[in-house]
């Protein structure tokens, strides 16, 4: 009869560890702890094999470890597709290659869309291009200037439709062409 109930006993104290790592790992799931969870299942199995939800749970982590690993690889892979181009950007952009560099912040626009420094890097481009631009058209202008006030009509006359490359259909270098005409 001791013998009985030592056995009895010993069953109670291994369902009671059973049931005990089983709401551990119910508990840490439902957290997102996954490895934990995956170990008090682990253990709840060891304790019980015979019962079906340890296995069913442990392959559910082993399912969501693995959707979770493949997320960070992709994670992983973006962020050095990104970096990658940002590099290549900000060389080009150094190099005062702005065409190029407008390209490659614009690819990394698409790989990782909700990132601000393409962004501020574009709009200073286009500032740069803007003031690049019309710096030319006052250096065509200007030469312009000096040729129709010396008398150089030709020569005033292709560096007035020089200055238009620069703003098109500008008012004075039309009107300043048909003087020299």
């Amino acid at each position: 009869i001791d013998e009985i109930l030592a056995q009895q006993e010993a069953e109670i104290q291994l369902k009671q560890e059973f049931n005990q790592a089983l709401a551990e790992g119910e508990t840490l799931l439902k957290n997102k702890d996954l490895a934990k969870a995956k170990d008090a299942f682990t253990k709840a199995n060891k304790l019980i094999p015979t019962e079906p939800v340890p296995p069913k749970r442990i392959s559910e982590i082993n399912d969501l470890l693995a959707d979770q690993a493949k997320k960070e690889s992709e994670l992983k892979a973006t962020l050095e597709a990104y970096q990658k181009v940002i590099q290549r950007a900000d060389a080009e952009f150094g190099n005062k290659e702005y065409s190029s560099a407008r390209l490659s912040y614009n690819e990394a626009l698409q790989i990782k869309s909700d990132e601000k420094y393409p962004t501020n890097q574009l709009n200073l481009i286009g500032k740069l291009l803007n003031d690049l631009n019309d710096q030319q058209y006052s250096s065509a202008i200007a030469m312009a200037d000096n040729s129709f006030n010396a008398n150089q009509f030709d020569q005033a006359k292709a560096s007035y439709q020089e200055a238009l490359k620069f703003k098109k259909d500008d008012p004075y270098a039309i009107r300043r062409i048909k003087e020299a005409d």
